[in-house]
């Protein structure tokens, strides 16, 4: 079976091999995938005012791994989200900031995807 929707796959597949330009680069269970991204939660924030110097301060909270500036939206990508997010509010808040809106995203299959390959599933 083969499916760019990983929501498919996750419900009708026992073994899954990621692919990118023809290659396979990853196969195994969805828990054996998902734990080669499982320490990488990704926090999606809209704020009222997005540039550099928010980026860096993000940055600087331990368990932070990156932080980016995507369209609209900064990503956060951390570990141990339960640890990192009342550090991240608060980092946003102190340099007067507003928070519109907060999205965590924890690993699933298309997580492995964007990491493995560092490009979003098409279609």
């Amino acid at each position: 079976y083969t499916s760019h929707y990983m929501e498919e796959v996750e419900y009708l597949c026992n073994r899954i091999c990621i692919m990118d330009q023809g290659r396979i680069i990853a196969s195994g269970t969805q828990e054996e995938l998902v734990e080669l991204v499982k320490g990488e939660t990704r926090i999606n924030l809209k704020l009222d005012k997005m540039d550099r110097d928010i980026i860096r301060r993000l940055e600087t909270i331990q368990g932070v791994a990156k932080a980016e500036l995507i369209q609209d939206e900064i990503a956060v990508l951390g570990e141990n989200v339960d640890m990192i997010l009342a550090d991240i509010i608060t980092g946003v808040t102190e340099n007067g900031r507003h928070i519109s809106s907060i999205d965590v995203i924890k690993p699933n299959l298309e997580a492995v995807f964007l990491n493995l390959t560092g490009k979003a599933l098409r279609d």
